[in-house]
């Protein structure tokens, strides 16, 4: 059997790795130009010197570099003009611009983007250009697509990741070519011009206006909320607890717009056209219109674009009598989208949707080659169906683990048989509603006939997704797999499928998975003691540290604070325990009751087994405070009060030590004679030559009694009490501890006005290596007892060794 050609997907391949290349290395984009052009000039200066093989070689480097700089073009090189330079303006803004994006209304707000082309920052106005996300408060309509308008606004930029693991909208929004904010009023808005569009986009926003009005007019409730996510891929309406189970039963895919909706368009209107006895160029043209005005009616999602491109290949493949090869059109859309944007290759729908087709096609024959021994060709055709069925899913869940379990860590086991019914069912409902809208274009009373049996469908859709989702095991919570666990994953189910069809796929895989277990038993019998790691993450005005422990325990002192709409142990705290695969937490520590400290931690009793429970007992009646006493005293949970001279038998290797408070500050009622903030739990934590101390709020009359009792504070790494607070810090607290390392956990732009700024001073005066989680974002520290190592979030890493004062920059 001839082996098939895939230029397409050879090219692909090529430029995601010129893709990846410019993201990790950051190269200047003159000298990629340069090389770049070098390359294809000797590429074609040797081609007509017939040494094809050696011109092959620098054309595939050429195409490498040039994703290496489209890369580069699209997120790091601006003009000089670009509306990014002007974020950080101290004044608003005066800025013109075009809207480009309908409202998105969420309760009274809405939110759209302005496509900017002039700004006055106080000079006279100039040229600009690039996009600005809006957030306009009490929305009534004051904006729509198209719109000329003159706005005034403070400019803003997007927050980062500022907790390992943690969602990036920043990177989010500059994938779209936007990275500015605003949020204004409605008299902040000056409409200049009313809406004004080219006659294509008033086509695709009337199709868009005309699916929303039906859905509208004929559904309400939670089933019109999915049929608007499943058509329009606008999921905002749908309520959290349904999203949730889509999720926890693995078929979230379904709610956004991908090739199904494509394949239903082809098959509906294309059928249509045909048995209107259209001839076939007709019926293809005609077919490949409607997909593509779908395509700008979900505005371009990569799997809709994918699915598009795909079909166009296919469709005109047959009107010219050629066969198409489903990988290689697979990998040419692919191709086409990165071309049109490479940052593409970093979005979530992108991958999803490119892996699973792409395992589905590849996978699903070389499985049901499996199962030939055990599937008969005399088995009834029900059988067949289903065995096929499940293939699909399965090939498309093998494909898509990895990357579920990065982003969600979750491995959804029932989501193989779920999609074997939900699928078709979504299929259905989209059928369903697609012909209702069109019907709604002659009689508004068939359109309601067909959505009444569309919200029977959907009505039973949400109910079957909710019990498979609280099936036991429906899911199972798993830590982000690392990058290396992901490329061995794809590169032995490569071997795996091959298996059958070729030996030396098969003998790879047998001794290269011996060559690896090899390696992991041997690694696990001779480990070595682990490192004691220490995370202060970045909680806002608020603390919450925790730490791991050379023998594995693990510890959590504070949880952050509770507002009535985040809660940072639901929101911050829980996720980054998921994504680390935490299953049972050895410790709490509260250090005192304040809501900036206890807010998060009911929300981690109620998620996480917890084994002891630690306070200082200072009584504060909140209703935060109570449900943590509450969670605390539950059966299973160990509460104990520690008083100063406490030891914590955690690891053999570590000295836990609770220096404060003392009966003298928190009295055996509960009471707090010094204040809530002065009876926190100070801590020190030694680990060979390191010391962590971790001080809670401590104020000026704790820190003198500190001094007072003869407590060893000697520590490396000082976590800076009540978040660099000019109450605290006192000069000779400060020279008692000798810290190296300070960390402050504080809030951005908080009206507290931490940390002080003569506290700063006072470190700095010592030659402390000072760290804020409002500059820095989480600061993670990690020693093997005799050398610290620090990385912040937001991009420091730097290395101590104890026994000296300065510190070394990490190479």
């Amino acid at each position: 059997m001839p082996r098939t050609r895939r230029p397409a997907l050879q090219a692909v391949i090529l430029y995601a790795a010129g893709i990846l290349a410019g993201y990790n290395a950051d190269p200047p984009i003159g000298l990629l130009l340069v090389l770049a052009a070098l390359l294809l000039g000797l590429s074609l200066c040797l081609r007509r010197r017939r040494t094809i093989a050696i011109s092959s070689w620098l054309l595939a480097a050429a195409f490498f570099l040039v994703a290496c700089l489209q890369h580069e073009a699209f997120s790091r090189n601006f003009p000089s003009h670009h509306i990014l330079n002007y974020r950080d303006a101290p004044d608003p803004v005066v800025i013109q611009g075009r809207v480009i994006s309908d409202p998105v209304r969420k309760d009274k707000n809405a939110t759209l983007i302005l496509e900017a082309t002039a700004i006055d920052h106080g000079t006279g106005t100039v040229r600009t250009c690039g996009k600005i996300w809006l957030t306009v408060r009490d929305f009534t309509g004051q904006l729509a697509y198209g719109d000329q308008v003159r706005i005034r606004g403070r400019l803003r930029v997007p927050s980062q990741a500022r907790n390992p693991g943690e969602f990036d909208y920043r990177a989010y929004l500059a994938r779209r070519s936007i990275h500015v904010l605003m949020t204004l009023r409605p008299e902040s808005i000056q409409e200049v011009s009313k809406e004004s569009v080219g006659w294509p986009m008033r086509v695709v926003r009337l199709v868009r206006r005309h699916l929303n009005r039906t859905i509208d007019r004929t559904l309400k409730g939670s089933p019109g909320a999915l049929l608007r996510g499943v058509l329009l891929g606008e999921r905002r309406r749908l309520p959290a607890e349904v999203t949730e189970a889509f999720s926890d039963s693995g078929v979230i895919h379904v709610l956004a717009v991908s090739g199904l909706h494509v394949g239903l368009i082809v098959g509906i209107f294309y059928s249509l056209f045909c048995a209107l006895r259209l001839r076939e160029t007709v019926a293809t043209l005609l077919t490949l219109n409607l997909i593509f005005l779908y395509m700008f009616v979900v505005d371009l999602r990569p799997s809709v674009v994918r699915a598009t491109i795909m079909a166009s290949v296919i469709m005109v493949g047959r009107l010219l009598e050629r066969e198409s090869d489903l990988l290689n059109a697979i990998a040419f859309a692919g191709l086409i989208i990165l071309i049109w944007n490479p940052l593409f290759l970093f979005e979530l729908g992108f991958q999803l949707s490119f892996v699973a087709t792409l395992c589905i096609v590849y996978l699903h024959g070389r499985l049901k080659e499996l199962l030939l021994p055990f599937l008969k060709a005399t088995s009834p055709p029900w059988a067949r169906w289903i065995c096929s069925g499940l293939l699909v899913s399965l090939s498309a869940q093998l494909g898509t683990f990895p990357i579920i379990a990065y982003y969600f860590q979750k491995a959804p086991i029932i989501s193989i048989v779920a999609n074997l019914l939900v699928v078709p069912l979504i299929g259905l409902a989209v059928s369903l509603g697609f012909t209702s809208a069109l019907l709604s274009l002659v009689s508004m009373g068939l359109a309601r006939m067909y959505a009444a049996a569309n919200w029977v469908l959907l009505t039973g859709l949400i109910r079957l997704v909710s019990f498979a989702a609280s099936l036991p095991f429906a899911y199972l919570h798993i830590p982000r797999p690392s990058k290396m666990f992901i490329s061995l994953y794809y590169v032995f189910l490569f071997l795996g499928a091959n298996g059958k069809r070729s030996p030396a796929a098969r003998r790879t895989f047998l001794f290269g998975g011996l060559i690896l277990l090899n390696f992991l038993v041997w690694d696990q019998a001779l480990e070595r003691p682990g490192n004691l790691s220490v995370l202060f993450l970045d909680v806002g005005q608020g603390d919450a540290a925790f730490v791991r422990f050379p023998n594995g325990r693990t510890m959590l002192v504070d949880g952050g604070e509770r507002k009535p709409r985040f809660d940072c142990g639901e929101r911050m705290i829980c996720p980054y325990l998921r994504r680390i695969g935490l299953q049972h937490l050895d410790v709490m520590v509260l250090t005192h009751a304040d809501n900036d400290h206890v807010g998060g931690l009911p929300a981690v009793l109620e998620e996480f087994p917890v084994g002891l429970v630690l306070d200082s007992g200072a009584r504060h009646l909140t209703k935060t405070y109570c449900r943590f006493l509450e969670l605390a005293h539950a059966p299973g949970v160990v509460y104990q009060e520690v008083r100063a001279g406490d030891r914590l038998k955690i690891c053999p290797e570590v000295e836990v030590t609770v220096l404060h408070p003392t009966e003298e500050f928190v009295t055996e009622d509960g009471d707090a004679p010094f204040g809530r903030n002065s009876a926190s739990v100070v801590l020190r934590i030694k680990y060979g030559m390191v010391s962590f101390l971790l001080t809670g709020d401590i104020e000026e009359e704790a820190e003198e009694a500190l001094l007072e009792g003869g407590c060893e504070l000697g520590s490396t790494v000082l976590k800076v009490p009540h978040h660099g607070s000019k109450s605290s810090s006192i000069l000779s607290f400060v020279r008692a501890v000798q810290p190296q390392v300070a960390v402050i956990s504080v809030g951005r732009w908080n009206r507290f006005g931490h940390p002080g700024e003569e506290v700063l001073q006072r470190y700095q005066q010592f030659n402390v290596a000072l760290y804020r989680t409002d500059q820095d974002g989480a600061v993670a520290m990690s020693t093997d007892g005799r050398r610290l190592e620090l990385e912040t979030v937001l991009g420091e890493k730097r290395r101590w060794t104890v026994n000296t004062r300065r510190p070394t920059e990490a190479r």
